[in-house]
């Protein structure tokens, strides 16, 4: 079984990593399984060549974006113009890995990749999963319409990380559609974590790539609110991630920041340090590595993942496993996820008075933020474990492969 991901991101998110550790974990139980990954040149393309992986890559894999966040308006139009710069070379690399490789699955790994589908499905006969991982844009348009058409036409299965994803597709063929959770390795230790009740300070944390649409500017203010005008100076915040890239040319960065294409979110949470003297209330701890990630969990009482995407992350997953509940901002019911006020506290919209209220509410009831954090804990093992929901994909893969072979007999 030889399958090929396709996967854009430069840097090792949480796109990437669930990835990886979804076909790592496949790889270990399933010996026929043969993996082929092409990425966009950077990080993630590093990584896979480290680990021995067979990775093809191009400078930049061309996609169109039309989630619920990412969709092209406004000044983003101008992103689409870098899209199409680099698809007559993203086609032209993809055409030579189908021509070289005997491949059984392509494997899309985000929704803004279904416009290679019908390129696919005229040059090979693989089978086609394409794998949304954020809520989709409603809105009625010619972009909405083409996405359905391709998706029903030459994507062969489509798998959704939740429910709010699923329901946000919901003019697909719904026998395409299936909802797989992320997965997560769980702790070797899990049954030995130390959830201790009585801590010196009280610590918020927050994971992941740093950017305006994450909430982290609003979550520095409310930090800040609740230290120097509430007075809780046992108010800690670790802050572990890094900027969306390391743009190195002053006037590239100044051009990208002012038409709102770049945030230099690491540079200003320093600023914010500075100018508030809080020095020992907030901690800009960079890149983790799994080891030091694992150890952040466990220091932590509380992840707040306050983003503007409308949609829970990977780290809130994580967290979880570790016993810690999360502060996240998603609208509507997400109950399969995070039950609000049970194993975390939801919030509509990542406004800094909110943030500052969940904060303060779990910093006063540290019992009641111990006893979110084990029923997160439960919902993860239910949920997220990367076993039972790896099987779940290889199983999609087997079925699909059958599939060809069946129609292959029925053709002779």
């Amino acid at each position: 079984m030889k399958v090929l991901y396709i996967s854009q991101p430069r840097e090792f998110g949480g796109m990437s990593k669930s990835l990886l550790l979804m076909a790592e974990e496949i790889k270990t139980k399933h010996m026929e399984f043969n993996p082929v990954f092409f990425v966009s040149k950077g990080k993630f393309q590093n990584l896979l060549i480290k680990k021995g992986l067979k990775t093809y890559s191009t400078k930049w894999i061309s996609i169109f974006d039309n989630t619920r966040y990412g969709h092209y308006r406004g000044i983003r139009w101008l992103i689409l113009l870098r899209e199409i710069v680099h698809l007559p070379l993203t086609l032209f690399k993809l055409y030579s890995i189908i021509k070289n490789e005997k491949l059984d699955i392509i494997h899309l790994n985000d929704a803004p990749l279904f416009i290679y589908a019908f390129f696919i499905k005229k040059n090979c006969k693989a089978k086609i999963v394409l794998h949304i991982r954020s809520v989709q844009n409603i809105t009625e348009n010619l972009r909405k319409k083409v996405f359905a058409h391709i998706c029903n036409k030459y994507v062969d299965k489509i798998i959704c990380i939740d429910k709010r994803v699923k329901e946000s597709i919901n003019y697909i063929n719904t026998d395409k559609v299936d909802v797989i959770y992320n997965g997560l390795k769980k702790p070797e230790n899990i049954n030995t974590l130390n959830f201790s009740k009585k801590r010196e300070n009280f610590v918020v944390g927050f994971v992941g790539i740093l950017y305006k649409a994450k909430g982290i500017y609003e979550l520095l203010e409310a930090i800040r609110y609740l230290v120097i005008e509430k007075g809780y100076k046992d108010l800690k915040l670790y802050i572990a991630g890094k900027n969306t890239r390391d743009i190195k040319n002053k006037l590239i960065k100044y051009l990208l920041k002012f038409a709102g294409f770049y945030d230099d979110a690491v540079s200003d949470i320093e600023t914010f340090i500075n100018n508030y003297h809080l020095d020992d209330n907030i901690k800009y701890l960079g890149f983790l590595n799994e080891e030091e990630l694992a150890k952040f969990y466990q220091e932590i009482d509380v992840l707040c993942f306050p983003s503007r995407l409308d949609a829970i992350g990977r780290p809130v997953f994580e967290a979880a496993f570790y016993g810690k509940p999360s502060i996240a901002a998603i609208s509507g019911d997400y109950n399969e996820i995070i039950i609000n006020n049970v194993s975390g506290i939801i919030i509509e919209k990542p406004e800094i008075y909110k943030i500052a209220e969940s904060i303060e509410h779990l910093y006063q009831n540290r019992d009641l933020t111990f006893k979110m954090g084990k029923e997160a804990q439960n919902i993860a093992m239910e949920y997220f474990d990367i076993e039972k929901n790896a099987q779940q994909i290889f199983r999609i893969y087997q079925s699909l492969i059958n599939e060809n072979l069946n129609q292959l007999h029925r053709r002779q």
